[in-house]
C-alpha cells in the first residue's frame, strides 16, 4: 500500500528524499533531519551528505546497522516477506537512487510509489 508522504514544509519535491526518510523513520520533522544530517556531515568534514556512505555512517551513529535484504526483491516483496507489522523501514533504493520508507502498517511513505524499485540496503527501527 502507498500513502503520499511529504513532509518538506514547502510542499517541494526537490530531491531531499534522505530528509524525508530520516524524518519518517524516526517520526521528526524535515527541518530537524535536516539539521541532524547536515551537522553530522559538517562533524565528518562531508558536504555529501545524502550519499549512501554518509547516510549509513548517520544511521550507524544512532545505533542502527545497515542491512542488506537475503535476496534481490522489489520494494513490494520486502513489504510482503520481511517487513512486520509495527515496525518501520527506511530503504535505499538501488536505481534510481532513493531513500523510501516502510511505515508502520507497512505501506510505503513517499512522494511516489516505489513498489516496483529494488532494495538496495535498509534499516529496521
Amino acid at each position: 500500500m502507498f500513502t503520499y508522504y511529504n513532509p518538506n514544509p514547502a510542499g517541494l519535491h526537490v530531491r531531499d528524499c534522505a530528509y524525508r526518510g530520516v524524518a519518517g523513520f524516526f517520526g521528526i520533522t524535515w527541518m530537524k533531519a535536516v539539521f541532524e544530517l547536515v551537522t553530522h556531515a559538517a562533524n565528518q568534514g562531508s558536504v555529501n551528505f545524502t550519499h549512501i556512505t554518509e547516510i549509513t555512517d548517520y544511521m550507524k551513529s544512532k545505533g542502527y546497522q545497515r542491512q542488506r535484504p537475503q535476496k534481490t526483491m522489489t520494494v513490494k516483496q520486502f513489504i510482503d516477506t520481511v517487513a512486520k507489522e509495527g515496525h518501520v523501514y527506511m530503504i535505499s533504493i538501488q536505481n534510481p537512487r532513493h531513500i523510501t520508507v516502510v511505515g508502520p502498517n507497512k505501506e510505503i511513505m513517499d512522494i511516489g510509489d516505489t513498489s516496483d524499485y529494488f532494495v538496495q540496503y535498509y534499516w529496521e527501527r
